[in-house]
């Protein structure tokens, strides 16, 4: 998941990510005709299983927390994520802001899915 090689083909070769606690974390991306940098460090690292972020756009006023833990799951794994902190942005940014991240996920987590389905083929 965090090996440069596999981080470019589901998340996107626009992401860095220095997978040790303490790295750094850097996406850029654009949202309709802004350039947006989201950056944070590693706060956990424990491959291949589990991976925790801090995680702010350059707008944002506060920073929240990105988890992945990858478990043994029948013959495959099973990928939890989660994404927590949008309690401390004033309520209405908060709901805002976890709604677009939520879309954004959804993309880059089924990206994930069909990376590790095609890997395991």
């Amino acid at each position: 998941m965090t090996e440069r090689k596999h981080l470019t083909v589901w998340w996107g070769a626009y992401v860095t990510l220095d997978a040790v606690p303490g790295g750094a974390f850097i996406e850029l991306w654009r949202d309709g005709d802004r350039d947006v940098r989201t950056a944070g460090t590693v706060t956990l690292c424990e491959p291949p299983r589990l991976l925790g972020l801090t995680w702010a756009d350059d707008d944002c006023e506060q920073t929240t927390q990105v988890r992945f833990r990858i478990e043994p799951a029948g013959s495959g794994a099973s990928l939890h994520m989660s994404h927590d902190g949008w309690r401390n942005f004033a309520p209405e940014r908060g709901k805002t802001l976890m709604d677009a991240h939520e879309a954004r996920w959804r993309m880059h987590l089924a990206s994930f899915a069909d990376y590790a389905a095609a890997a395991g083929d």
